[in-house]
């Protein structure tokens, strides 16, 4: 029996992605918001997720 029934490991990748993203967002509160910092963001939400993080 699964822990979490209807929860499939896609969810729970897209979960910790956010996570991450956030987590990175928080860290880097007094940072620039520049090219460098969005493309670390996307990288963080689409890992895993889409054929060319962080580009």
């Amino acid at each position: 029996m699964k822990p979490y029934p209807g929860v499939t490991v896609n969810d729970i990748q897209t979960v910790l992605n956010l996570r991450d993203a956030w987590k990175y967002c928080i860290e880097n509160i007094d940072g620039t918001v520049d090219l460098k910092y969005i493309c670390k963001i996307n990288e963080l939400v689409s890992r895993n997720e889409s054929l060319q993080w962080g580009r």
